[in-house]
């Protein structure tokens, strides 16, 4: 990322991952870590500055960067990870519905409806 400047209050003037890399932020409580990991997974908007996945600009928020091959692990997963109403199961689909689905949303009326030979 270069000169990343967020809504969040980020500022941060660069910083690289090498690739095929885990990276870690670290700090005081207060620091910034949560806000810069947000900022530069597109979970908050960018006010200026770009991230980049090698070498190329990534723009249009989290799903984006996880097809270029981003991840974030949030701090509190329970609260931020979990859809804490729904069953295990649910949970699981809900991560796996772009490779069940890949035209898109499931339409049961869609599925049911005769198909022409």
């Amino acid at each position: 990322m270069e000169e990343l400047h967020a809504e969040n209050g980020v500022r941060r003037r660069a910083w690289r991952c090498e690739r095929a890399r885990s990276s870690a932020s670290r700090g005081l409580v207060g620091a910034g870590r949560t806000e810069l990991a947000r900022a530069i997974f597109g979970a908050d908007r960018l006010v200026s500055g770009e991230v980049r996945v090698l070498g190329t600009p990534v723009h249009g928020g989290p799903a984006r960067l996880v097809a270029a091959g981003l991840g974030l692990v949030p701090e509190d997963r329970k609260r931020q990870g979990l859809a804490l109403l729904r069953s295990v199961q649910d949970n699981l689909l809900v991560a796996a519905l772009r490779k069940l689905f890949p035209r898109g949303w499931y339409r049961p009326a869609a599925a049911a409806a005769p198909r022409a030979s």
